[in-house]
């Protein structure tokens, strides 16, 4: 799949809602590295990771927006299933959000 641009939403654990741009080739990718940067930047409190959510917007001709729990988002990355391709992606995912490799 081709880089997209996508904006990340992700509410911190004071109600505050934080907005990055980051380019990613999946929604979960694009996910994880929203995190990690919104993660890196001081004035973002904790963001829960149980039930919060991660909106993610991608931008092309038309914005569409994609909403995932930061559950899914790990559960969906430690999988086992797949290709090489999924199992890459899966591994970029963990990186970003800074997971140890279990593969």
């Amino acid at each position: 799949m081709a880089q997209k641009q996508c904006r990340v939403t992700a509410t911190d654990m004071n109600g505050i809602e934080h907005t990055v741009t980051v380019d990613g080739d999946s929604v979960y990718l694009a996910a994880a590295l929203g995190l990690a940067e919104l993660r890196r930047h001081g004035w973002v409190g904790e963001i829960a990771a149980g039930v919060n959510v991660i909106q993610v917007a991608i931008h092309e001709q038309r914005e569409v927006t994609h909403t995932v729990s930061y559950r899914k988002l790990v559960e969906w990355s430690e999988r086992t299933a797949g290709g090489p391709a999924e199992m890459t992606r899966r591994r970029a995912v963990r990186d970003a959000l800074g997971l140890a490799s279990r593969f």
